[in-house]
């Protein structure tokens, strides 16, 4: 486990002993290799708050996706504890994207329900692509330890073929998800296009299903390319997840 750089006010001793007390909680049962833990808050009180972050299938390690959440969050003054695993074979340097199979899906899965069983409490999810769709999956099957997820630019085309090995349709899976969720997607999303986060939340009909368009955003939301149209797509982004918790804290 990697812990990610803190704000530098990180002096209280009682969040220092809440710190080790975390890493020695997953010390038991070790967290997946390259995995980082973001602190948010200002360093002064223990964050109470735990946001898993799931990565996509072309990420790697330390994806500026992340980070640059991460910052935005921090910029809101909000005070989380961010795990971010890494839960799946790191990519070589010459491989660009890692190739999706019918174990794709449920290797994901039983990685990421390890992750979230080693931490006290009820966590949100927070998914980019084929973790967003993951994210949603995980909420369906333990609910009693998911308070909310969190979808960016949730790739449910995968989640449509996953689901088409289970028993029951896409739709009928749908309307079983009873866990708060914000779908976050861009409009100019070409990778997975947000038709798809429209038609989850009209196949849910539960009203626990919220989808959130960012006018001009792509798949990533910019997030390779730093300037001011990205940070503003990642401020919007953090203001809706900020939102969004404390709806459901």
């Amino acid at each position: 486990m990697e812990v990610a750089p803190v704000p530098p006010l990180m002096r209280s001793p009682t969040l220092i002993a809440a710190f080790v007390f975390f890493a020695l909680r997953v010390a038991a049962a070790p967290l997946p290799p390259k995995t980082r833990v973001y602190l948010t808050g200002d360093g002064q009180v223990v964050p109470r708050t735990t946001l898993v972050f799931l990565h996509g299938l072309s990420s790697r390690p330390g994806d500026p996706l992340i980070k640059r959440l991460v910052i935005q969050i921090r910029q809101q003054k909000q005070n989380y504890r961010v795990v971010a695993p890494w839960l799946r074979p790191v990519l070589k340097e010459r491989q660009q994207i890692y190739r999706a199979g019918p174990h794709t899906m449920p290797d994901q899965l039983r990685r990421a329900t390890q992750v979230i069983n080693q931490i006290p409490g009820r966590v949100f999810l927070v998914g980019h692509s084929f973790g967003g769709s993951a994210a949603v999956e995980l909420a369906r099957l333990m609910p009693e330890k998911v308070k909310g997820v969190v979808g960016l630019g949730a790739a449910f085309h995968m989640l449509k073929s996953y689901w088409r090995q289970q028993p029951q349709p896409l739709r009928q899976l749908a309307q079983q998800v009873k866990t708060p969720t914000l779908l976050i997607h861009g409009t100019r999303d070409g990778v997975c296009p947000v038709g798809g986060a429209l038609a989850f939340a009209q196949y849910n009909g539960g009203g626990k299903v919220c989808v959130k368009q960012l006018p001009g955003a792509d798949h990533r939301f910019g997030a390779d390319h730093p300037g001011p149209a990205s940070d503003k797509t990642f401020a919007q982004i953090a203001q809706e997840l900020v939102r969004f918790v404390r709806k459901n804290d």
